[in-house]
């Protein structure tokens, strides 16, 4: 869910409320680009910011950088869209296309996940003849490239987590939302947001846009007991259905944007 305008006041905020759905694209490469110049502002001020999320591929490619993928094409974009459309719907049919480009990204795509066969699929048309997803994998920010370049092994990172666990018994309770002053909403798969909070002082921006971070950067997870886990979801879910999800969603559909 979206921070609060109150919890928006304890600290400065930003990449939210930047689009209007229907009317403005807002990608994984636009977040990137936009976030990157934000992070490097925020540390030449002499604050810290702090990312909170939300997608995985939207932090891998803030972290490692943007995929060699080629950009979203309006032209191939809606190529796709004509090539998907006479297929009425047929997922075997749809999938056929794919599999004429990638056998293998074709075997990855869950049954019925249209939105990531089209985005393949443009992936592909938009690539060199005879590329493939294979092709990328050592050429950008994807996950495989993430887990080689880092130099954290499982077993060092189970010893933080559990040393962290120690130090802060408390802190698994707090799944979403706000603890204290040191902590800030999680974001949605379209739009993760930033907030910063000052603490050391200097020029310390050390940005490449091309590459990954080139500064110090620290993960931390927040954790609790699966059955306590699910009650805060099904509880978060209620409350968005209190606060008018379904009348959104209706007018949305009504004004033809989804």
């Amino acid at each position: 869910n979206k921070p609060t305008q109150e919890e928006r006041s304890l600290f400065p905020h930003h990449l939210v409320d930047i689009m209007e759905l229907g009317k403005d694209e807002f990608t994984a490469g636009k977040f990137h680009d936009e976030a990157r110049v934000i992070i490097d502002d925020i540390l030449n001020r002499g604050a810290v910011p702090i990312v909170v999320g939300g997608t995985m591929m939207y932090i891998g490619w803030l972290l490692h950088g943007k995929p060699a993928a080629p950009k979203n094409d309006a032209h191939v974009r809606a190529t796709v869209k004509e090539m998907l459309d006479q297929v009425e719907g047929d997922w075997e049919k749809g999938l056929d296309l794919l599999r004429a480009m990638d056998v293998d990204k074709a075997t990855k795509i869950q049954r019925n996940d249209w939105y990531r066969l089209s985005r393949a699929m443009e992936v592909l048309m938009a690539s060199k003849q005879g590329e493939t997803f294979k092709d990328y994998a050592d050429k950008g920010a994807v996950p495989s490239r993430a887990r080689k370049a880092s130099t954290m092994t499982d077993e060092r990172l189970n010893k933080l987590l559990k040393d962290h666990r120690k130090a802060s018994p408390a802190s698994s309770s707090h799944v979403d939302g706000i603890k204290g002053d040191d902590a800030v909403q999680h974001s949605n798969d379209e739009n993760t947001t930033l907030a910063e909070q000052g603490d050391s002082s200097g020029n310390i921006g050390m940005l490449d846009i091309e590459q990954g971070l080139q500064c110090e950067v620290q993960c931390y997870f927040v954790n609790a007991p699966r059955m306590e886990l699910a009650h805060r979801i099904d509880l978060r879910c209620e409350k968005m259905l209190m606060l008018g999800l379904l009348d959104e969603v209706g007018e949305l559909l009504l004004r033809g944007v989804l």
